[in-house]
């Protein structure tokens, strides 16, 4: 076949095709503690004054690149708290707080290892013996039940379907893919302990009776004879 028979048609197709970059947008970041006390739960599903409570918190653990335009810990904190309160799409995270979808899944990442490595220093039993005489006495304000360290219980954190072997265990009784958690707390509502390992699959009793802190040297033990208290 002759090359100069390639039909033209094709070539002036070929001429059209040219690649063009994507123009340089302008993301504009706003302050969102200007928000309202009530604008900014809405959006964050916390108060303002935890929120800033948050930055403080994690505001030297979040170094960033001078590079650029750097995110600051506010924008940080806030990306990871909209992505995770509200279960939204990253790119709908980004376009509120004026950064791209990756650095949306960068933040909440690091926002939540650091979180993770301070975790211990406020999730904890009440080791003292004022601590936990203060923690039996409030119990006992609220419904004049004695003698007890804390309440429990058992959620199912609603999870992605997981398509890996072995995902049919994560099907909880209710019939949803999940992570079956538990948690104490104290009289006002603060978390005390929690085991995040288990499958939804996994009864309650089970994640009970495995529990570390309920070991014979555990800390609980030595609160349950000391005090002869109740979970």
């Amino acid at each position: 076949m002759d090359i100069n028979m390639i039909d033209l048609m094709d070539l002036e197709d070929l001429d059209m095709l040219e690649t063009t970059r994507r123009p340089d947008r302008h993301r504009q970041r706003m302050n969102t503690f200007e928000l309202s006390d009530e604008n900014f739960r809405y959006k964050y599903r916390f108060s303002k004054r935890f929120g800033k409570k948050i930055v403080d918190l994690l505001r030297e653990d979040l170094v960033h690149d001078s590079r650029g335009c750097p995110l600051s810990p506010e924008i940080q904190v806030v990306c990871a708290l909209r992505n995770w309160a509200r279960h939204e799409i990253q790119d709908d995270t980004g376009d509120l707080h004026g950064v791209s979808q990756p650095i949306v899944s960068r933040t909440c990442k690091r926002v939540a290892e650091i979180l993770s490595r301070m975790s211990r220093e406020f999730i904890k039993m009440p080791t003292s013996l004022n601590e936990q005489q203060e923690t039996i006495r409030k119990f006992r304000s609220i419904a004049n039940f004695p003698t007890v360290i804390g309440a429990i219980d058992c959620t199912h954190i609603r999870i992605k379907k997981v398509n890996a072997n072995g995902g049919q265990l994560y099907i909880n009784r209710k019939g949803f893919s999940s992570i079956n958690v538990q948690v104490v707390c104290d009289a006002n509502l603060k978390i005390m302990d929690i085991v995040t390992r288990w499958r939804g699959s996994v009864h309650d009793s089970r994640i009970f009776r495995e529990w570390e802190i309920l070991g014979e040297d555990s800390l609980l033990k030595i609160i349950f004879s000391r005090h002869n208290t109740h979970l």
